[in-house]
């Protein structure tokens, strides 16, 4: 009986590489949830230990920074899908109001507006809006 068996595979065929790139908005996003974490935590602590503060502290300005990198960002991929001719990313894309594009992206624009929106014209402030 021989020490070593021989194995016959067939040979194999060159395989395409595919790109393992991050894309930017997944970055973009991510800088935009930490810059709300650290500013978020770092508004509760100057609340704490210094007291009221205005519009333009440094706590603010992240908190400020997450809300237009994230608008930017999504505004920027349902705009592509919306008007692109890129086949991919109108098959991966949801219509809403007549722009394509993908599902979170029209929740994060959804919650910038609801940032930026007084209550009353929010969907809470709506159905309170005869109780004043």
């Amino acid at each position: 009986m021989p020490d070593t068996v021989a194995i016959h595979a067939p040979p194999y065929s060159r395989v395409e590489e595919q790109s393992t790139a991050v894309p930017w908005y997944v970055y973009s996003l991510l800088i935009a949830s930490l810059s709300a974490q650290v500013g978020g935590l770092w508004d509760v602590s100057w609340h704490s230990s210094i007291g009221r503060d205005t519009f333009w502290t440094p706590a603010h300005l992240l908190t400020y920074f997450c809300a237009v990198l994230g608008a930017i960002s999504c505004a920027i991929l349902i705009l592509h899908a919306t008007f692109s001719k890129d086949d991919s990313a109108r098959a991966v894309s949801v219509g809403v109001l007549g722009f394509r594009g993908p599902f979170a992206s029209f929740v994060v624009m959804w919650g910038r507006l609801r940032c930026l929106c007084p209550p009353r014209l929010t969907t809470g402030g709506i159905t309170h809006m005869g109780s004043t």
